[in-house]
Order: C-alpha cells, then sequence, then structure tokens
C-alpha cells in the first residue's frame, strides 16, 4: 500500500485484473479508484476510473439499478 491508501483489494477474472483502492485525497476527502488491467500483445493495458466520496452514493445506485437487468 502507498501512503495514502485506506484499502485495497484484488480480483483476478481470466485474463483481467481488477484492483479497487479506497485512498485519501491531498486536500482530504476519500475516493475509490477502480482499475482494469489486461494484456494485449505482450504490454500492459490499464484503464482506470474515480469515484469520489461524494458520489459514491449515487455510483452504487446506479450500479444496483443496471445490475438488476444484467442479472435476468
Amino acid at each position: 500500500m502507498d501512503d495514502n491508501s485506506i484499502h485495497e483489494a484484488r480480483l483476478e477474472a481470466g485474463k483481467r485484473t481488477y484492483y479497487f483502492d479506497v485512498k485519501e485525497g491531498p486536500k482530504g476527502g476519500r475516493y475509490l479508484k477502480l482499475s482494469e488491467v489486461t494484456m494485449k500483445d505482450g504490454k500492459e493495458m490499464r484503464s482506470r476510473i474515480f469515484i469520489f466520496q461524494d458520489h459514491a452514493k449515487e455510483f452504487l445506485k446506479s450500479l444496483d439499478e443496471v445490475m438488476e437487468h444484467l442479472q435476468k
């Protein structure tokens, strides 16, 4: 963990690895950094999404909503 990390988790799913990192921002406040790492043509490809603390509830609500449709 780096110095601004609060919690980290990792999920290996086939050729993809997902990282979930809760971090403390430089001006305070927390955020979630979601990262996806895949290998393509021998190169590591990384995508990131940042969810800030003040948007977390709305993000989770939207995620729950789409998960209902994904599971049908």
